[in-house]
């Protein structure tokens, strides 16, 4: 064996030992490393979740369904914006309830957390940008909203909670119809006047449904049903009891209708004098008219399409004026017709006959009236039920790592440094055996 041999034999012998004594080495201090690692993973853990945490965000999404959202309206008709969705007063509502559990350290920063956001669809997003392309624009209203924020889920639940709660408070549809009372002491005019008001109040209400074309399931009735019955009872029912009281002149204070009857008469007479002397300033402004000599024979047929447009404007309040004129004259007349004769006090028989005639107007209304209350109930029970709704509950997303990527991370310096602990106690003994120190 040559000397080159020798070396190579002795160098490969040392490399061996120098591999066999970092073995022994982690071996004796598997422990110290072991522990070493498992501390670095546990810091590792603890500092990803904190580091997760603190860049998570919390969302949910509201969806609305309800008419007239499709264009932007809230279920009253004003403006649907994101406010209405989450208002301020809400999230003030339930900082004031909550702010030991926020994590913002002030109002305005839990206030500045939030955010409501319309969602559109990505076909509506292609839709958009084709539209673009084109020079062309595309108009969408959101009818869903995410909502985001930093804080913790238990906040975020509480917040999406009553965003719903508030929002049906604010616009559900709530139309109770109240039955009709009469006191039968009233005078059978003053009876007429309610009456007439608490169906032109039904009359508007069933106005607004009949266009939605509902049919209950329960029932089979309709508004369109419920209209013909409220004409039929306004010209039937309610006009016998006016023809009744109205053609025999009857009252329960003869006295006060004769001096109410006069007192329109007063008032009308008035506001006629009134206009006559208007009219008869404008006759002697056009009749003097320089250049305009013209004799107004017909108010209906006269001409106001003259070329010059003073005497033309004149010519036209002339005839306006006289047009009123004429309805007040027609209104009086009205009125001296009705009060030829002299109200009287209703005999106990006449009393008996509007009595009842009365009470088969007010029960008749009254049926409708139920019938009414009934069928709106189902009507906004069916339109309103899902008005907003929760359609993707609470998550927490994050731009953190996922955990077992800081676990792996833990371990990876763990084991270096167990391994630096380990050989830096084995130098320490040697260090010692050699300088005893």
């Amino acid at each position: 064996m040559n000397n080159r041999q020798l070396e190579e034999k002795k160098y490969y012998e040392e490399d061996e030992l120098d591999l066999l004594d970092l073995v022994r080495t982690i071996v004796q201090h598997r422990v110290l490393i072991i522990v070493t690692t498992i501390i670095f993973m546990i810091v590792a853990l603890f500092g990803g979740y904190a580091y997760n945490r603190s860049k998570s965000v919390t969302t949910a999404i509201i969806s609305l369904d309800y008419p007239g959202r499709e264009s932007g309206q809230t279920p009253l008709g004003g403006v649907l914006t994101p406010d209405e969705i989450l208002p301020e007063a809400l999230l003030n509502s339930v900082y004031d309830r909550h702010k030991d559990h926020i994590k913002a350290k002030t109002r305005r920063d839990f206030l500045e957390e939030f955010h409501a956001t319309g969602m559109i669809p990505k076909y509506i997003q292609k839709k958009i940008e084709n539209s673009e392309n084109k020079g062309e624009k595309y108009i969408y209203t959101p009818t869903e909203f995410k909502i985001s924020s930093s804080e913790n889920k238990k906040i975020m639940d509480l917040v999406v909670n009553d965003i719903v709660v508030e929002f049906i408070r604010k616009y559900r549809p709530y139309n109770v119809v109240d039955p009709l009372e009469v006191g039968k002491n009233y005078d059978y005019p003053v009876i007429y006047q309610i009456v007439d008001a608490k169906i032109d109040t039904l009359k508007i209400l069933v106005k607004n449904r009949e266009k939605e074309n509902f049919i209950s399931k329960k029932s089979g009735i309709s508004f369109d049903k419920i209209n013909a019955d409220i004409k039929n009872l306004e010209n039937i029912e309610l006009q016998d009891y006016y023809s009744y009281y109205s053609g025999h002149h009857l009252s329960l204070d003869a006295t006060g209708m004769r001096i109410k009857y006069n007192s329109k008469i007063f008032v009308l007479k008035g506001q006629l004098e009134g206009l006559e002397n208007q009219a008869g300033v404008l006759n002697e402004l056009l009749n003097g008219y320089k250049g305009k000599n013209y004799i107004i024979t017909d108010i209906e047929k006269a001409n106001i399409n003259q070329k010059d447009e003073t005497y033309g404007n004149l010519l036209e309040q002339y005839i306006a004026v006289n047009k009123e004129i004429n309805g007040k004259k027609i209104a009086i007349n009205k009125i001296e017709t009705d009060n030829k004769e002299l109200w009287k006090y209703p005999s106990e028989e006449e009393k008996n006959i509007l009595n009842d005639k009365l009470d088969k107007l007010v029960t008749k209304l009254n049926n409708i009236i139920s019938e009414i209350n009934i069928l709106e109930e189902e009507y906004i029970s069916n339109t309103y039920a899902n008005m907003i709704t929760i359609s993707s509950p609470v998550i927490v997303t994050t731009s953190g790592k996922p955990l077992y990527m800081y676990l792996i991370i833990g371990l990876i310096l763990g084991g270096c440094f167990g391994v630096f602990l380990a050989f830096a106690s084995e130098f320490k003994k040697d260090y010692k055996k050699r300088y005893g120190k």
